[in-house]
């Protein structure tokens, strides 16, 4: 059963919701940039979606602690579709479902490693 994060911990929870944040701005607004959809090329733009959305689900397990994985893995999944659907209304951008399946393979990805650091930090509790 998961614990509210321990105050000698909260560090990490603010530094995850910092970086969440910075994501989401980075997704979000630095996604409609002029430029932005051909940062990466095929097929390293599937890497970077997969290793975005893995990382963001850490971030927000980690940020987060009381939400079960299986929510954290929805809402992580959630932003990746409004990511795709919002890239529909870009010029010079387009929805793929191949990113949408990078993102979430990335998000079950993640689940392992999140379960490691809240198991190491004390917050899951048997």
């Amino acid at each position: 059963m998961l614990t509210e994060a321990p105050v000698k911990h909260r560090w990490i929870q603010v530094l995850a919701i910092i970086g969440l944040i910075m994501m989401l701005v980075g997704i979000f607004i630095g996604g409609r940039q002029p430029g932005a959809g051909a940062l990466f090329n095929a097929p390293w733009d599937k890497a970077v979606h997969l290793g975005t959305y893995a990382v963001m689900a850490m971030l927000i397990g980690l940020a987060l602690p009381k939400i079960p994985l299986p929510i954290v893995l929805l809402m992580t999944v959630s932003i990746g579709a409004c990511d795709e659907i919002a890239q529909l209304y870009i010029p010079g951008r387009s929805a793929d479902i191949v990113d949408y399946a990078a993102d979430g393979l990335g998000c079950l990805l993640a689940i392992l490693p999140d379960y490691w650091i809240k198991d190491k930090l004390g917050w899951i509790k048997d």
